[in-house]
């Protein structure tokens, strides 16, 4: 079995080495939601393309925060499992997901009511 990554060693190296890894991965999420954007737009209907560009602002925020709380969390879990504290680990990660689901669950009720809206 290999060995443990990000268990040992500095968190802020663990913290940019996943913080990169996951920009990485987001930049082909947001090339898509560029290249919709500017499909719709073409079709002339300016109210669509606003609306579109503005769904995809929102989204984007929430997407960031929700990553840049699991690599915080990752990161300062698996320092704390690296100390050999599981139960500080747990207690941890334990909220840090929850603090996760509030931020998602506080977005989407204002994400419906911005839908429902008329423009």
């Amino acid at each position: 079995m290999p060995p443990a990554r990000f268990v040992t060693g500095p968190p802020l190296r663990h913290v940019v080495v996943m913080a990169s890894t996951g920009a990485v991965g987001l930049v082909p999420v947001f090339v898509v939601d560029l290249l919709n954007l500017f499909y719709l737009s073409l079709l002339g209907d300016r109210a669509t393309a606003a609306a579109i560009g503005f769904a995809g602002v929102v989204g984007f925020l929430q997407t960031s925060l929700c990553i840049g709380l699991m690599i915080g969390l990752g990161a300062i879990v698996s320092h704390e499992l690296g100390a050999a504290r599981a139960d500080e680990a747990r207690r941890l990660a334990a909220s840090g997901l929850l603090l996760i689901l509030a931020a998602t669950a506080l977005e989407r009720p204002w994400r419906r009511r911005q839908a429902a809206s008329p423009p």
